[in-house]
Formats: C-alpha cells, sequence, structure tokens
C-alpha cells in the first residue's frame, strides 16, 4: 500500500523507505508528488463492468458514457488538433 511509505502523523514520505524499494529515479519521482493533507477516506475511483471486472474496454465504455458530461469541453476540437 502507498500508505506505508508515508508518515501519517506528519504527512510527510518516509524518505529512506522509498529510495530502500525503489530506483533512483523512481524513488525521486515519488518523492516529487505531494501528499495531501485532507483526511479522506480511501475510495475506489472506477467500478467495474456488469461481471465485477475491470478492463480497458470497460473503462473506455466508461469514458464514452461521461465524455459529454463537462460543461464547456469540446473534445472534437482536441482530437481535431491531435
Amino acid at each position: 500500500m502507498v500508505s506505508s511509505l508515508f508518515d501519517v502523523s506528519t504527512r510527510s514520505w518516509d524518505v529512506s523507505l522509498v529510495k530502500d524499494m525503489f530506483n533512483t529515479r523512481d524513488a525521486d519521482l515519488f518523492l516529487g508528488i505531494p501528499l495531501s493533507f485532507a483526511t479522506v477516506e480511501d475510495c475506489w475511483s472506477w467500478t467495474g463492468d456488469r461481471t465485477g471486472g475491470y478492463t480497458v474496454k470497460s473503462a473506455y465504455s466508461k469514458l464514452q458514457l461521461q465524455k459529454n458530461t463537462r460543461p464547456g469541453v469540446n473534445n472534437s476540437v482536441f482530437w481535431h488538433k491531435l
């Protein structure tokens, strides 16, 4: 768990543990991520398909359902520029 890589009381990375567990490049990337001071309970950020699985296909389907729900975002302009 990621939570084992930081000190909950000080909300700071356990630098020595991160450097022991990862190569220099990855450790530096981890340590560059700011930790939130919010005390929000962890939750799932995605839901599975009807069988409870999670695949690229199920993620794509979910994104397709949500793609026009954000006001002010014009995806067609993005894709034309791409």
